[in-house]
């Protein structure tokens, strides 16, 4: 059986007013599950773009360049934007 991790999604950046995030904010991911106690906040607008990735990460597949971090833009041109760094974490290294 593959490894499993955990996916840590951080907000990298913060171009514009945001009403929810805040640079250095954090998603912690148990796939399927939202870890709530290790997560600042989660976005409707901002989380299905951060979805995609959450399965292949959890699953140890990289995406991507081999040592270039993932970054993904929140799609809300009107609050933001936002950029999210998506990684994933070994179980026994969750923060």
């Amino acid at each position: 059986m593959a490894k499993k991790f955990l996916v840590l999604v951080e907000v990298e950046d913060v171009l514009g007013p945001c009403p929810v995030y805040q640079k250095g904010d954090k998603i912690l991911i148990d796939e399927p599950n939202v870890i709530i106690s290790k997560t600042n906040a989660i976005c409707t607008r901002a989380f299905p773009m951060i979805v995609t990735f959450i399965k292949c990460f959890s699953e140890g597949i990289e995406t991507g360049l081999q040592g270039v971090p993932l970054l993904v833009k929140c799609p809300s041109t009107t609050q933001g934007p936002v950029i999210f760094r998506v990684s994933k974490l070994p179980k026994e290294e969750e923060e």
